[in-house]
């Protein structure tokens, strides 16, 4: 099982951090577009947080 440790922790790193990538990018998607539709600026990040 101790040789298995480093596999386990590297999968877990890297799938945290497809996620958080997703979630970026997702979060870029949705801001780019609600300041295309005239959103004020600083109610944009909300929307994009609210439609992720």
């Amino acid at each position: 099982m101790g040789e298995l440790r480093p596999v386990v922790r590297t999968v877990s790193v890297l799938m945290g951090v497809v996620v958080g990538l997703t979630f970026l990018f997702g979060f870029g998607n949705v801001l780019g577009s609600a300041l295309k539709l005239g959103v004020p600026v600083y109610v944009a990040p909300l929307v994009a947080l609210l439609l992720i």
